[in-house]
């Protein structure tokens, strides 16, 4: 096994691959090469941006959340990429990986970004869960029963776009959720899995390595543990 199987030192893999790779002395050696991949140019010699120690603590206080053990490896080691994504026609300019301190407007709004957008199809009969018994006739009544199952599960936090870590388990790896309305869906069993599917692009990986890669995913697929999860196992299980 190439790819580190140890958080840290996988989340300092990380860290070493892309910045080699988006690095402009490396995509000048490759400026001419037909046949590989190059980054965008507005990630030429972009930096991972890690948090101290008080730093954690200081979001903590700020946003009243509690990082979990892997989640804080996370922002200690990488947390953030000090370049934003330009804005298209289709987006605004958006972080890449969202910044805790600097990036508060955009993650505030996405602390409820997962109720909103499910709510939404829920409301508008795109998804019901068995479970939750008949479905009532009233909107004002759907929504009732709907927070009283979304209470149920564990608290979200953003990490990149409309990807969110669910804070289940303070002692081992957390599934990482791509939400997009009820279509909700695993991006990540854990963060190794979740990067390695993020940013694959990035890694510059060899052939073996891409092989690795796929076998880990396809391990991973078939690990249903995200079933005891309250309220997401339902959600996430109406879209496989």
């Amino acid at each position: 096994m190439s790819i580190p199987t140890n958080t840290v030192k996988f989340f300092k893999w990380v860290k070493k691959r892309t910045e080699h790779y988006w690095s402009k002395e490396y995509q000048d050696s490759i400026a001419d090469k037909d046949d590989v991949h190059k980054c965008a140019e507005w990630l030429i010699d972009a930096k991972w941006t890690g948090f101290s120690e008080a730093e954690i603590e200081e979001v903590e206080r700020k946003y009243s959340v509690k990082f979990t053990r892997e989640h804080k490896l996370f922002l200690q080691i990488l947390h953030s990429v000090n370049r934003k994504q330009p804005a298209s026609e289709l987006t605004s300019e958006r972080p890449f990986f969202y910044n805790w301190i600097r990036d508060e407007e955009e993650i505030r709004a996405k602390m409820n970004w997962a109720f909103e957008q499910i709510l939404f199809d829920v409301l508008n009969n795109k998804t019901w869960i068995e479970s939750w018994g008949e479905r009532p006739k009233t909107q004002e009544m759907i929504k009732e029963v709907f927070k009283k199952q979304f209470d149920k599960s564990s608290v979200l936090l953003p990490i990149y776009t409309h990807r969110f870590i669910l804070n289940e388990y303070e002692d081992r790896p957390n599934i990482i959720l791509s939400i997009w309305g009820s279509d909700t869906i695993i991006y990540g069993k854990n963060f190794r899995h979740y990067l390695l599917n993020e940013i694959r692009g990035s890694l510059n990986l060899s052939k073996e390595e891409q092989k690795e890669v796929d076998t880990i995913g396809e391990r991973e697929h078939n690990n249903k543990e995200y079933r005891k999860l309250p309220f997401w196992g339902e959600i996430i299980d109406a879209n496989s």
